[in-house]
């Protein structure tokens, strides 16, 4: 379980950190208090995820339980929009379901939050 960026910066946050990024790309990492305790799982049962991503914070859940979180203040590499992906690491054995998926978008990205594939951020059109 971690945070990870597919577009160059890889692993923000791994299972059990809180990384805040600055305005350089630099992180502060710090530990989230008991996340990265093995009970938050259920093997062999349905697990909850709940990812909110808000402007430059992200936070994952897992049954009710904060376990990984990023404050990404790099503009130049912040991603406030994209692809959700839902992944099985590759060479592991067993079975992976999913089930009840829902996107829920809570509110569209202001023009501050502007970023748009291969266009700068400054001459991105506002308010898209």
């Amino acid at each position: 379980m971690r945070l990870y960026d597919e577009q160059g910066r890889e692993t923000l946050a791994n299972r059990g950190e809180r990384a805040v990024l600055d305005a350089e790309g630099h992180a502060v990492i710090s530990p989230i208090e008991n996340a990265s305790a093995l009970a938050a799982l259920k093997p062999e049962e349905w697990n909850e995820y709940h990812l909110v991503c808000a402007g430059p914070r992200i936070a994952l859940k897992v049954n009710g339980e904060l376990v990984a979180e990023v404050v990404d203040d790099d503009v130049a590499q912040q991603d406030l929009q994209g692809i959700l992906g839902l992944l099985f690491p590759a060479g592991t054995t067993g079975v992976v379901q999913f089930k009840d998926i829902r996107l829920k978008i809570l509110k569209p990205a202001g023009p501050q939050h502007v970023r748009l594939t291969n266009v700068p951020l400054e001459a991105a059109p506002a308010g898209k």
